[in-house]
């Protein structure tokens, strides 16, 4: 095993190039979080990612919070909408302003590139190409896939994705090592690694101590033991792949079958915010629209909160993200509507909640009532949901090995 390099010899030094990060340092990012864990190691670290906060929609002038490594922003023009031309013109031009950055600067003794986006891992996979150093790709998302899911006609998107899906496998082919945020993720680049090592799959998580720590400073788990509502926690985007009518839909069906009442909290914001808040109104549902919150704000809601909900829409590409392990860690029973079966799986094998019928809001009304009706059902489930999180999406137990992994492939110290 590698180790920490010795007094006296210049420390590696490790580019962490992350198109998609966090906008403070108070986030739950996931490359924040691996490049304070480096550091620890005694490596220099310096995470590269784009002068336009994808989340905001607009460029960061604001300041980024303490932290122990450098951090550098690299000049993209940004975008409106996150599906369209107008983001790809972005992301190029965001890639050929990382290319003149990677020739400036002193070569680094290894990269780590998150994938997406894809123009920008390109060009960090050839460079590590070219200076013959090693590369770690960090796949987040599949694309073009979920580009193509998003398109109102495939048939017609498709060809035009070709492209992109060369890029891809040309980023994956090219990497000394893959981790991926999922099994579904680690398959599509295995798929063309022939002769490689498997992907590493390490969950995006969350680090359970300091969620705890939140958790406790709040009294949100007092509100909901006290209050005759049913909360129902949703935290992510409001866009195309996340079915929030749906959820609507169940809570009015809900609403006719228990005597039960119910208020849905919604912590986020996207493209679809104001159609979602509207269906809501239609459906005389109960809604709580805050926005996007703060990583505590966020915790403390979700300790308010006694049921969370997974409704993403059928086919969508998206597989064990973000939100889950933050339901995970609050020990809240889940509604699930996803068809991931990776994820189907593991609420399956913990009993963390419920696979629903996706798209079908009268089972899952059914389900909501059966929860609703049973809190030492939910109080169970709850349990097994954090224990999930314990084997799987604790940072402090799975972040290291990504961390061991770097250290192995800058070899002996």
């Amino acid at each position: 095993m590698s180790s920490t390099p010795r007094v006296g010899d210049p420390s590696p030094d490790v580019l962490l190039i992350a198109h998609f990060s966090a906008d403070d340092s108070s986030s739950n990012d996931r490359f924040s979080d691996l490049a304070g864990r480096i550091v620890a190691r005694g490596l220099d670290v310096e995470l590269v990612t784009s002068s336009f906060s994808h989340a905001r929609k607009e460029q960061r002038t604001w300041p980024y919070g303490d932290h122990g490594f450098r951090r550098t922003l690299i000049r993209e023009p940004g975008y409106t909408r996150n599906v369209g031309l107008k983001r790809l013109v972005s992301h190029r031009l965001m890639a050929r302003h990382l290319r003149r950055f990677l020739h400036a600067r002193q070569t680094p003794d290894l990269i780590y590139c998150a994938v997406p986006s894809l123009a920008v891992a390109d060009v960090a996979a050839r460079f590590a190409g070219e200076k013959r150093i090693p590369l770690v790709v960090d796949v987040q998302d599949l694309w073009p896939e979920a580009f193509e899911l998003l398109s109102p006609a495939p048939a017609v998107t498709r060809p035009l994705m070709h492209p992109l899906s060369r890029t891809a496998n040309r980023v994956y082919r090219a990497a000394d090592a893959v981790v991926a945020v999922s099994e579904t993720y680690a398959r599509r680049a295995d798929a063309v690694r022939t002769g490689s090592r498997s992907a590493h799959v390490v969950y995006l998580g969350t680090d359970l101590a300091k969620f705890d720590e939140l958790r406790q400073g709040s009294r949100a788990a007092d509100v909901a033991s006290s209050s005759d509502e049913i909360r129902i926690a949703y935290v992510g985007t409001l866009g195309h792949s996340y079915d929030l009518p749906l959820v609507c839909d169940a809570i009015a069906e809900a609403t006719q079958k228990t005597a039960r009442r119910f208020r849905l909290v919604v912590m986020g914001d996207g493209p679809l915010t104001s159609r979602f808040q509207q269906h809501a109104e239609d459906c005389g549902v109960a809604a709580d629209f805050v926005g996007r919150l703060p990583y505590a704000d966020m915790v403390a809601r979700l300790g308010g909160c006694h049921v969370a909900v997974n409704p993403i829409r059928p086919g969508a590409a998206q597989s064990v993200i973000n939100k889950v392990g933050d339901y995970a860690a609050a020990a809240l029973p889940v509604l699930n509507t996803q068809d991931n079966v990776e994820y189907r799986r593991l609420v399956a094998e913990y009993e963390a909640g419920v696979n629903c019928v996706p798209g079908d809001a009268k089972d899952l009304a059914r389900h909501l009532c059966l929860l609703a009706d049973n809190p030492r059902l939910r109080e169970e489930m709850g349990a097994n949901n954090r224990r999930m999180a314990e084997d799987h999406f604790d940072r402090s137990r799975t972040y290291p090995r990504v961390v061991e992994l770097v250290l192995s492939l800058l070899g002996p110290s």
